[in-house]
């Protein structure tokens, strides 16, 4: 529908109705910088709401991107630079909802900030991959955002997953979750390293490792009145942990330099 592509720069797209696109709402590509995607509401479009496949300094806020589905990834945003790079991107204050791959995804961005949104399933909808992934050698922050969610996803009750494999961790940053609110969901990471995870509040929700470096955990709070939730699971971590509390009892997880296994799910 919209595309701004190669050397495009100072770009405003904004207060605008953008749906029923057989691909994406908004597409960036190439190296486009300062780009300002504001108050739009996307909906209806098939493929994403706004890819972005290569940009820097890229601003995606107030907007409402709902009713994504129909042609894979089928994501609000998806942040997949391919032979490009992309760095410096900021998406907050918007609300993501109904859409049927997810709400967010982040392949290889580099300092993204994910801030103040609303990511919720959205009654009816079946999420594939769950509102927020992100690829291991990504870095991001992941702060003050409400996720929720009504159903399971294929990536389980997972409201933020880290997409690993057995290929190094070459990016050095560190990704920050914090004061997040998650309904029915929490966190998955594995194969990775060098995350911190703090001050988030988790109804029904959980945090679980596996072969994890360097986990910061810190300050977390998990409350529920089911028998089913994860809680707190590691599987080969190491880390330090701090402060964490189930049903407002802190709990004991004494991650140290040397990987530590504590209820785990076989």
């Amino acid at each position: 529908m919209i595309t701004v592509e190669a050397e495009s720069d100072h770009v405003t797209v904004e207060y605008m109705n953008l749906g029923e696109a057989n691909g994406d709402a908004i597409l960036l590509v190439g190296n486009v910088k300062d780009i300002h995607i504001r108050g739009n509401e996307m909906f209806d479009n098939s493929r994403q709401g706004v890819s972005i496949v290569g940009g820097k300094s890229i601003v995606i806020e107030e907007n409402e991107i709902h009713h994504t589905q129909g042609t894979s990834p089928q994501f609000g945003i998806d942040i997949e630079s391919r032979s490009y790079s992309s760095s410096d991107i900021e998406i907050r204050f918007n609300h993501f909802h109904h859409n049927r791959g997810g709400d967010i995804v982040n392949t290889d961005g580099r300092n993204v900030l994910i801030e103040d949104n609303i990511l919720e399933q959205g009654e009816g909808n079946q999420y594939i991959d769950g509102p927020l992934v992100y690829w291991k050698n990504a870095d991001l922050t992941i702060r003050a955002n409400e996720i929720t969610m009504l159903s399971v996803s294929v990536n389980n009750w997972n409201g933020i997953i880290m997409y690993s494999g057995d290929f190094e961790k070459t990016n050095p940053a560190t990704t920050y979750i914090y004061n997040n609110i998650f309904h029915h969901c929490g966190v998955y990471m594995y194969k990775g390293a060098d995350l911190n995870i703090h001050d988030n509040y988790m109804i029904n929700g959980h945090v679980c490792f596996k072969e994890m470096t360097n986990l910061t955990l810190k300050d977390n709070k998990i409350e529920t009145t089911s028998s089913d939730v994860w809680a707190y699971r590691f599987l080969q971590v190491s880390g330090s942990a701090s402060g964490n509390k189930f049903n407002d009892v802190l709990y004991t997880i004494p991650l140290s330099s040397e990987p530590w296994d504590g209820d785990w799910i076989y």
